[in-house]
């Protein structure tokens, strides 16, 4: 029996697995594509991020939308199933599409020039059902038994790291080759020349774009399958919290005496549960008499804003100057570091959280002093310090690993921290949004810096540059 139960855990916690990295996969997918993007010649080139960044901000309009329905439906109706179904099966097709058409291209009527249509409308999408799933997975998981949340918070950090080994695995491919075109002589006066006409060749990735989003289209299915799986499966079923359990089957009870209320979740504790509530209310009430000044709250607040404007805005959409002016496997590396930093910072502050406000303050600090040499060498771009030197490789991408680490820390342990307070609701909805707010904020101000002014050039890198033209025939 006692393997019986263990089995079905197994099962739970891989379904459980597989349902969190679907929830960020397909944008994470594509931020650590666009290396290779780059380098195949996408018409937007390096400003490609600052248009995925803006795209991202307006995919927040799907969260909206489901809390303003969600609001609207009627008490007892779970609105984030159905919601589940849909958006698990739009990412898989839309991953699907990808495969065929993220190269074509179409002329804007607005700026006269060709964009990545098709790209940009998929990254929306899955945009869009990324965010979405950030408030409709959740409020699915609370019908499991709770001690399963943790492998889910896993799955949603392998969201960023299985791109990233992939995009590691894939490569950008070498250095652009300098390859003789074609020879031929000319004479000036008497002087007899012999010339070379010059090209570069690009030596391509281990595997396309094509072979990487039939992967991601994989690990989509595998969400909506996984999805359906805990939704029906009956020893999955088993698994289910005992409270969820007892409130449908007051549910049903409900349905069968002909009630006509809507059915309520009830949450009815156990002995032990009162015992543990009771001991919390006692908690409560000293951290209630021990409160934080208000002062200390808007500082965190303050730091919350600044870190989510710059991790989520300002430094993604100009990485790809910074990192890129290194060379391209120098962005590759820096981009998928930056993705792996995400859930390692997370998993510190799940071990071993901190209440400690001088430490928060600290890494705040490091990661804004990483952060401002990654935006000089951006600025610097396309001569930027240290350039064609391994300490200059070294030192941007452990710039752009500590700054996203720090500052992906900051914005956990300021989570934690709230939580911790006895008025934790309203302040995680006062995190939720200052941190949306400052995103918007930096989205809307790099935006038109990086592309209405010169600040920001490319780094577009001639192999041929130093090779003679001509040489002269004596």
């Amino acid at each position: 029996m006692a393997e019986r139960t263990s089995c079905h855990q197994v099962l739970v916690i891989i379904l459980v697995l597989l349902l969190g990295q679907g929830s960020w996969i397909g944008i994470n997918s594509i931020w650590v594509e666009l290396p290779l993007l780059v380098s195949l010649g996408i018409p937007e080139h390096f400003e490609i991020t600052s248009w995925l960044v803006i795209i991202l901000q307006m995919a927040n309009i799907g969260p909206i939308i489901f809390m303003v329905a969600n609001y609207l439906t009627p008490k007892g109706f779970q609105l984030e199933v159905p919601t589940n179904y849909v958006i698990t099966f739009i990412g898989t097709v839309v991953c699907l599409f990808m495969i065929f058409y993220w190269d074509v291209y179409t002329l804007w009527q607005m700026d006269g020039k060709l964009h990545s249509t098709y790209l940009t409308l998929f990254a929306f999408i899955l945009a869009l059902v990324d965010c979405t799933s950030n408030v409709t997975f959740l409020p699915f998981m609370t019908r499991i038994k709770s001690h399963y949340m943790t492998w889910f918070f896993i799955g949603m950090g392998l969201s960023g790291v299985i791109p990233s080994i992939l995009a590691l695995i894939q490569g950008v491919g070498g250095a652009p080759n300098c390859v003789a075109n074609h020879t031929y002589t000319k004479t000036n006066g008497t002087d007899l020349f012999e010339c070379t006409s010059w090209t570069y060749e690009t030596n391509p990735a281990r595997f396309g774009p094509e072979v990487f989003f039939s992967f991601l289209s994989l690990m989509m299915f595998a969400c909506f399958v996984s999805y359906i799986c805990l939704n029906h499966l009956p020893i999955v079923k088993s698994e289910y919290a005992a409270e969820y359990q007892s409130s449908r089957k007051e549910s049903q009870q409900s349905e069968e005496s002909g009630g006509r209320e809507a059915a309520q979740y009830e949450l009815v504790p156990t002995d032990k549960e009162v015992d543990q509530l009771e001991t919390s209310d006692t908690d409560v009430t000293t951290v209630q008499e021990s409160q934080r000044p208000a002062v200390q709250f808007l500082l965190l607040f303050l730091i919350l804003g600044l870190s989510g404007g710059l991790i989520n805005s300002v430094l993604p959409s100009i990485q790809s100057f910074s990192a890129g002016s290194y060379g391209l496997n120098i962005y590759l590396i820096s981009a998928t570091l930056s993705s792996f930093a995400n859930p390692i910072a997370g998993t510190i502050v799940m071990v071993k959280p901190s209440k400690n406000l001088l430490l928060v303050y600290t890494v705040f600090a490091v990661g804004t002093i990483a952060g401002v040499y990654c935006f000089a060498t951006a600025l610097m771009s396309p001569t930027p310090p240290l350039q064609h030197r391994l300490i200059g490789d070294i030192l941007v991408v452990s710039s752009w690993f500590i700054t996203s680490a720090c500052l992906h820390y900051v914005r956990a342990a300021i989570g934690w921290i709230m939580r911790t307070e006895p008025n934790n609701r309203i302040l995680l909805i006062t995190y939720g949004v200052i941190n949306q707010v400052g995103s918007l904020l930096g989205a809307v101000i790099i935006f038109p810096v990086v592309h209405y002014t010169d600040w920001f050039v490319p780094y577009y890198p001639d192999p041929c540059a130093a090779r003679p033209d001509c040489i002269a025939v004596t």
